[in-house]
């Protein structure tokens, strides 16, 4: 059911990558676990940076997630958000 000034549909505000459930919100792909009240730590990385292929070298698995473009995802405890 569409809701009044809502465009597209609820699922393309859903993304399932993995194990891992991503959610739009505004410009960013939040993991479904991300609390902005609770998480108030937020480390911003740009595409492209040193620190972003450090992640990536760290864990090549991540590009998967990163794919979505703006994400916010948690790395070994740490929250990150990947802007390009």
């Amino acid at each position: 059911m569409k809701r009044r000034g809502q465009n597209g549909s609820s699922l393309s505000a859903i993304r399932y990558i993995g194990s891992k459930t991503f959610y739009k919100r505004g410009n960013d792909w939040q993991e479904s676990v991300f609390d902005p009240e609770k998480h108030k730590q937020l480390k911003t990385v740009k595409v492209g940076s040193d620190e972003y292929f450090k992640l990536l070298k760290q864990d090549s698995r991540l590009a998967k997630y990163f794919a979505l473009g703006d994400v916010v995802r948690t790395v070994k405890g740490k929250w990150y958000r990947i802007k390009s």
